[in-house]
């Protein structure tokens, strides 16, 4: 019992050591698909579309959050897609190639920038998610880092919307509060997310680089509330059915 105590407190004073130390970063991440995740689907041919897509592309597109102490930031580190290459674009959009994330865990506020039918907007939204933390741990390099589940809102089961399972592994020796697609609020840097068959995972991280870090909030779009977003989504389908 007397080890077990020496042990938690040199673990708290590293990861103590680590927050007062490090003061930016950058994690670059890359995709995965889990196959098995995909439930049932009537349409297998858009499955086998969009799987061949996914796995011939993993090696080609990798995403970055960059953060301090209060911001962050996560998009496509920008790439060349050849015109004969329709898979990677296709792969490009699914993962989200085309979204942009700004957070501040300050003022609580997250931006996410889309392209969408042909405009661009900027959807703002609270950082505040509502975690079901576990004891499940794993590694991911030489972090160790605990599994989380994202709640689903009272509101989206009322409507019966049918949304992915989230899932986060986040490391505590690396304490911001921040994640890939804007999603964060944990007690460590998230370094593996699962948004129902997809995976981001960290394949390289940071600590204090060495060229200045600088997030810029996005630009260029019309600014909307999540809510109003989701009213827009909701007109078009009724206009489609």
């Amino acid at each position: 019992m007397k080890n077990l105590k020496i042990l938690i407190l040199l673990f708290l004073v590293n990861v103590n050591l680590l927050a007062q130390n490090t003061t930016t970063g950058k994690v670059t991440y890359k995709y995965n698909l889990n196959e098995q995740s995909f439930g049932e689907i009537k349409n297998q041919e858009i499955v086998e579309k969009f799987k061949s897509s996914l796995n011939r592309s993993r090696d080609k597109i990798n995403y970055l959050l960059t953060f301090n102490e209060k911001e962050s930031s996560y998009k496509i580190i920008k790439f060349l897609i050849p015109d004969n290459e329709k898979f990677l674009e296709y792969a490009t959009l699914i993962t989200g190639g085309t979204e942009e994330y700004y957070t501040n865990i300050v003022t609580k506020e997250r931006l996410k920038k889309i392209d969408f039918i042909g405009d661009k907007f900027i959807i703002s939204s609270s950082i505040d998610k509502k975690w079901e933390l576990t004891q499940e741990s794993k590694r991911i390099g030489k972090y160790f880092c605990y599994k989380a589940k994202l709640k689903k809102s009272n509101n989206v089961k009322e409507a019966k919307i049918k949304l992915p399972e989230i899932e986060a592994w986040y490391c505590p020796k690396i304490p911001f509060r921040f994640g890939p697609k804007g999603y964060g609020d944990l007690p460590g840097l998230i370094l593996e997310l699962t948004v129902g068959p997809i995976s981001y995972k960290a394949s390289k991280i940071e600590l204090n680089p060495k060229e200045e870090i600088d997030i810029i909030k996005p630009r260029n779009g019309k600014l909307i509330s999540e809510k109003e977003f989701d009213n827009l989504l909701t007109r078009i389908n009724k206009r489609k059915s």
